[in-house]
């Protein structure tokens, strides 16, 4: 299980009742490092390699139109309810992350989804003997390793891994306590017209896998209107649904919710 929060905005509500996952164009994200072309864009070797020389100079705009979702690996991360959900006026959905896999099949495009990766210090993309893997990158399964030099080549699958590399990696002493795993949607979702995919100018509407959705958690201070409304939409889809409380030393229980049965 993976876990998303939603503040309690109407949209909000919209997109669990008409099951779409919102992907952020990555130049709206509240990191101005997050996935940023700009950090391979501005290392002092694209100078000297041919490769970069020829690379449109239209590619940071075009980078900045992909999009990406959040999850996190726990239902009850204090940050996440306090930054995503509204202090606790909001709520999150539980999601079984086996059923992300059937988005690339059902979409006919590729989603990339992957646990984040947090570092101590963000790859120097001036260093050209510098290393970093990725994992299933060419879809066999394994571990690859790439140097920054090789990905400063005339070969853009390797330029592509770099950057694939810079979007689920971030740094652990800021965004630790995320739990972050992310999903990823890059040229397909830019230049096709994809069935049941809105493009929008902050993102894009992504349907859910089928079946993608177990569980609804409210936020223990959602006001009563809501919770009437996301019980409504917990019985009506079959979910089970809890509450968060607070409980000492400093803690967050999830508990069974019985007040609307």
């Amino acid at each position: 299980m993976v876990y998303k929060y939603y503040s309690p905005a109407v949209y909000n509500f919209n997109a669990i009742r008409e099951k779409y996952f919102f992907f952020s164009k990555v130049a709206k994200l509240n990191d101005p490092f997050d996935t940023s072309y700009s950090l391979i864009n501005s290392s002092k070797l694209i100078n000297d390699m041919e490769r970069m020389r020829r690379i449109s100079p239209n590619a940071g705009n075009v980078i900045n139109e992909y999009g990406t979702c959040s999850f996190s690996k726990r239902g009850n991360n204090k940050t996440l309810w306090a930054l995503y959900a509204q202090s606790y006026e909001g709520f999150a959905i539980g999601f079984d992350e086996n059923t992300f896999e059937t988005m690339n099949m059902e979409l006919g495009a590729r989603v990339l989804y992957q646990e984040v990766q947090y570092v101590d210090e963000m790859i120097d993309c001036n260093n050209q003997d510098a290393s970093f893997q990725l994992k299933n990158f060419f879809g066999g399964g394994e571990v690859e390793t790439f140097q920054i030099r090789d990905c400063y080549s005339n070969d853009p699958k390797k330029l592509d891994a770099l950057f694939i590399y810079m979007a689920f990696v971030k740094e652990r002493k800021i965004w630790e306590n995320e739990e972050e795993y992310r999903m990823f949607v890059a040229k397909d979702f830019l230049h096709r017209d994809i069935k049941g995919v809105a493009k929008m100018e902050k993102g894009y509407k992504i349907p859910m896998p089928k079946n993608a959705m177990k569980s609804i958690i409210m936020g223990h201070n959602m006001s009563k209107e809501n919770k009437v409304e996301l019980a409504g939409i917990s019985k009506k889809m079959g979910l089970p649904l809890y509450e968060t409380k607070p409980t000492t030393p400093f803690n967050i229980d999830i508990i069974d919710c019985h007040e609307f049965d």
